[in-house]
């Protein structure tokens, strides 16, 4: 599995004729983890910032129809609101990152944290997110 280099999961790694109804939850990186963590007892590291930037990119758009931009640079992803009224500085640009879903949400009053798997499979609920922690 490890050594394969698909996105989720394909016919190489772990989708088989046997399991075929939940391919669409097969996701090979989070086996990955899971088998990591069951057998060595190794914890998830977060992605590496340009796999971040990969998982967040897809939804950019969606974001900028809500007035939200996303800026990329210094190994450091900032979120911020569009609008022209006076923010007050709890509504500054903050930190976006990506952190592995098998890890508790962390806490940090001046970021946004998503899961890889929001990222990569609910794009809908993580710009919610990234809309609340904005206060939209």
């Amino acid at each position: 599995m490890s050594a394969c280099s698909c996105d989720n999961a394909c016919q190489e790694c772990l989708k088989h004729y046997r399991n075929s109804i939940y391919h669409s939850h097969l996701d090979r990186l989070s086996a990955l983890q899971l088998l990591s963590w069951a057998k060595d007892g190794k914890i998830a590291h977060p992605a590496s910032y340009t796999m971040q930037e990969k998982m967040v990119k897809p939804f950019i758009g969606i974001l900028e129809d809500y007035g939200i931009s996303v800026d990329f640079g210094n190994d450091v992803m900032k979120a911020k609101r569009n609008d022209s009224r006076q923010l007050t500085l709890s509504e500054k640009a903050l930190t976006l990152m990506v952190y592995p879903a098998m890890l508790v949400k962390p806490k940090d009053s001046n970021a946004i944290f998503i899961s890889d798997f929001e990222a990569r499979y609910s794009g809908a609920y993580a710009v919610e997110n990234i809309k609340t922690a904005l206060n939209m």
